[in-house]
């Protein structure tokens, strides 16, 4: 599921490694009980949290394009099993950002 979703921001990480923004994939939790999400099944719809990990030394951005791509359950051409391949972009989606304090 990570290789689903994608956003424009400066500064991501993914475990304390810098990521360019084409390359950094979120950490994934379901939004019902927030654990983390598993592989998604086909046509069940779930709630999701999407959670990127930004440098404290960037700017927060006002907004972010999200990138979504959807992807075909098919058999392998190299192995014959079955999985998500040929992820194709489906949405892009512009949303206004504030900073979140605890």
């Amino acid at each position: 599921m990570q290789d689903s979703f994608r956003i424009d921001a400066d500064g991501l990480r993914f475990y304390g490694q810098p990521q360019a923004s084409e390359r950094a994939t979120p950490m994934i939790y379901r939004g019902a009980d927030l654990l983390p999400a598993r592989p998604a099944q086909s046509d069940l719809t779930t709630p999701l949290v999407l959670s990127w990990d930004q440098d404290a030394t960037q700017p927060v951005p006002t907004s972010l394009t999200l990138l979504v791509r959807g992807h075909t359950w098919r058999a392998s051409s190299l192995d014959g099993g079955l999985d998500w391949f040929d992820p194709t972009d489906v949405a892009r989606i512009s949303v206004p950002l504030q900073r979140w304090r605890s």
